[in-house]
C-alpha cells in the first residue's frame, strides 16, 4: 500500500545509529533533494519522523501536492521530531522537499486511523538479522519504540541467519541482548519470536535443508524462554524439513525456485497460521477476562507475506474500547505458543 521515492541527491546516512524505529533513513544533502511516500489505504492521521541535529537545514512538507508545512532540522543535541500533518480522510501522498543548505535526515512516516482495532507496525527490511537491531544507538531506539506504546511486538527474523558463518553462541547471545532492547522501551508489551519457515539449498543435486537452520531455530526458542516471550515454530507449522522444496513443486507453488522465498499463496499460508494462532489465544484472553466470547473477531487482513518495507494497516478490529489488564507473556503447547495479550498496536520485525 505504501511506496516511496528519493530523487536529487537522497541519500542513506552515515552509520551513527540514528535511523528511526524502521531501521533506515534517508538523507537529503543539498537544496532541491526530494523523497516522498505514498500510502494508497486510507488514513486519517499522518506524522512525519525527522531527525534534529546541528547539521540540519529547511526542508518543506507537501501533503497531496499542496505545501503544508516550512520548518527546520537545525537542533542540538540530535533528537526525534515527529510533525503532526493536518489531513482530511483518504488516501495521502508527503513528499519532503530540501530548501536550503544543510542536512535533512527523514526517519519515516506513521499514517494511522482513529477508529477502535489493532495497529500492525510491519518494519521489515531486506538482508535483515535479528542483530540488525543492535545496529540503532539504545536510547535512541528505545524512544522510538517507546513513542509507539506497542502492546504486542513480534520478532520474525531467522532465514538469512541461516546461511551466515557466525558461531551459533554468539548468536544466540546477540539475538538475547536485541530482543531485550526493545522489551526494555515497552516493558507492558506482550511478545513473540516466531522463527523461520523452512529453507532449502542445492547440495549434491538435491535440495535439503540446511542444518544450520535448525541452530537457529533452537536458538530463538531458548531467547524467546529467556525473555518471557511466546514462541512459534514456522518450521514445524508449514510441515518441517523439506516443505520448502516440496511446496516448489507443486503445480500451484507455494515456494519460489529459489527454496528460500514463497509466492503469495505461500506467505499467505504462513501469515495465516501466525496469525490464527494469534487471534486464538486472543480469544483465550478475552473470555478469561469476562469479555463475551460469543462475539466474533473480524479480519480484516490477514498476517500475510513477507514484510513489507514500512507499512501501518489494521489487522484485527475489536469492538469493545474496554482497555484490558496487562497479561503474562508466555504460553506454551505445540508447535507454537501465542501471546494472550490483546493488542492495540504490534510492531513487529521481520527479517
Amino acid at each position: 500500500a505504501r511506496r516511496g521515492s528519493g530523487r536529487r541527491e537522497a541519500t542513506p546516512p552515515p552509520v551513527d545509529g540514528l535511523y528511526g524505529l524502521v531501521g533506515a533513513a534517508v538523507e537529503l544533502t543539498r537544496r532541491g533533494a526530494q523523497v516522498s511516500v505514498e500510502v494508497a489505504m486510507p488514513s486519517a492521521t499522518v506524522a512525519l519522523h525527522t531527525l534534529t541535529a546541528p547539521s540540519g537545514g529547511p526542508f518543506e512538507v507537501w501533503v497531496d501536492g499542496r505545501r503544508t508545512l516550512r520548518l527546520s532540522s537545525r537542533g542540538a543535541p540530535p533528537a526525534v521530531a515527529r510533525h503532526g500533518l493536518p489531513v482530511a480522510e483518504g488516501p495521502h501522498r508527503v513528499e519532503v522537499r530540501a530548501t536550503g543548505p544543510g542536512v535533512v535526515r527523514v526517519l519515516g512516516a506513521s499514517f494511522d486511523h482513529p477508529k477502535v482495532g489493532v495497529v500492525l507496525d510491519a518494519l521489515g527490511l531486506n538482508g535483515a538479522r535479528l542483530t540488525t537491531l543492535l545496529r540503532s544507538e539504545p536510547a535512541h531506539l528505545a524512544s522510538e519504540v517507546a513513542a509507539r506504546r506497542p502492546a504486542l511486538v513480534v520478532f520474525a527474523y531467522g532465514t538469512n541467519e541461516s546461511d551466515d558463518d557466525t558461531p551459533p553462541a554468539e548468536y544466540e547471545r546477540n539475538a538475547g541482548e536485541a530482543v531485550a532492547r526493545i522489551l526494555a522501551a515497552a516493558p507492558e508489551a506482550s511478545c513473540l519470536v516466531v522463527g523461520p519457515p523452512d529453507r532449502a539449498l542445492r547440495t549434491e543435486g538435491q535440495w535439503v535443508t540446511p542444518p544450520r537452520l535448525f541452530d537457529v531455530v533452537a536458538a530463538q526458542r531458548r531467547v524467546a524462554a529467556a525473555a518471557g516471550c511466546a514462541f512459534f515454530d514456522q518450521l514445524a507449522a508449514m510441515g518441517g524439513a523439506g516443505t520448502a522444496a516440496a511446496w516448489a513443486l507443486e503445480d500451484d507453488p507455494r515456494a519460489r525456485p529459489d527454496r528460500v522465498h514463497f509466492t503469495p499463496r505461500g506467505y499467505r499460508e504462513l501469515g495465516e497460521r501466525v496469525g490464527g494462532e494469534v487471534l486464538r489465544a486472543y480469544v483465550a484472553f478475552r473470555a478469561a477476562r469476562g469479555f463475551d466470547a460469543s462475539r466474533p473477531i473480524r479480519t480484516e487482513l490477514s498476517f500475510a507475506g513477507p514484510a513489507p518495507t514500512r507499512s501501518t494497516s489494521r489487522a484485527v478490529e475489536r469492538k469493545e474500547r474496554r482497555p484490558a489488564p496487562a497479561a503474562p507473556r508466555r504460553r506454551s503447547g505445540p508447535p507454537s505458543s501465542a501471546p494472550r495479550g490483546g493488542s492495540r498496536r504490534t510492531p513487529g520485525t521481520r527479517g
